[in-house]
């Protein structure tokens, strides 16, 4: 069977991605643009720790799947917690912190990372979800994502557990790349703004909001060995009645969604006409 991860490597434009990404971040050209940039990625990005504990979850409870051959016994030979187990290590780190081991997720980094670009630019609070209102499309993205990581949805087949876990690997690649490109850019086109927010914190998170961007440039390379082990596992022990060839397709096919919402992504989170300061 072909590698999952050599499968990826061919399914992917490294270069086209990251040159969405820099396109984007070069198009700020002012204070508005990067408070509006910055509500809509902490945002689009606070959805995805919710979808991979539902994800996980949704695995573990798949034993009659993913099997191993190793016992006569059959509560003894399922293998879909192990799975579980490689798609989760993501979710530890988003609602955990491990370096103070507080209970501080990543959704509530973001927040605060938002708060001080606000801060710093002097954006009033009151006003804020008038100045830079989240539109029906993107509305529409984050449902996407939701879908494509299984919540909710009360019937899943194993066609939708595999479209998942590839796109779920995709969310991991990409997303180590784009937080690098991010955090270039943040250091050397908002020196100010990047000093700021290493020292700002609130009385909810007294971890500086920086931490937000710093972790996530290492971090997800640790989610993306992960979200390929969960892969080799269940590609290993599935048991179902899918060929080889068609659980490696519906893979691929959930690791080339993750691109189109990146695309989707990137085209939202443009400038609207209300958002000004």
């Amino acid at each position: 069977m072909t590698d999952v991860r050599e499968a990826i490597a061919k399914s992917v434009d490294f270069e086209k991605s990251e040159r969405l990404v820099i396109r984007r971040l070069e198009s700020l050209q002012n204070p508005a643009d990067l408070v509006n940039f910055v509500h809509k990625y902490t945002v689009f990005n606070g959805c995805f720790a919710g979808g991979v504990a539902g994800l996980a979850g949704r695995i573990h409870m798949m034993d009659s799947v993913f099997r191993h051959s190793g016992t006569a016994i059959s509560a003894c030979s399922g293998v879909a917690s192990v799975i579980a187990s490689h798609v989760f290590f993501a979710a530890e780190d988003e609602y955990s912190d491990r370096d103070t081991e507080a209970r501080i997720t990543h959704r509530q980094l973001g927040q605060t990372f938002l708060l001080g670009v606000l801060d710093y630019f002097e954006v009033d609070h009151t006003g804020f979800d008038q100045m830079f209102p989240l539109d029906a499309d993107f509305g529409q993205l984050l449902a996407d994502i939701r879908a494509a990581y299984l919540l909710p949805c009360s019937a899943v087949t194993e066609h939708d557990i595999f479209a998942a876990m590839g796109f779920h690997i995709g969310a991991e690649l990409l997303a180590d790349r784009e937080f690098n490109i991010i955090d270039k850019f943040l250091h050397l086109h908002y020196p100010g703004l990047t000093a700021y927010l290493e020292a700002y914190t609130t009385p909810q998170n007294p971890i500086p909001a920086y931490q937000w961007v710093s972790l996530h440039t290492f971090v997800e390379e640790e989610h993306l060995e992960h979200a390929y082990l969960a892969a080799e596992v269940a590609f290993a022990h599935y048991a179902g009645d899918l060929s080889e060839e068609a659980i490696m397709a519906r893979t691929i096919q959930g690791f080339r969604s993750f691109l189109d919402v990146q695309a989707a992504f990137y085209h939202n989170s443009e400038m609207k006409p209300t958002d000004t300061l």
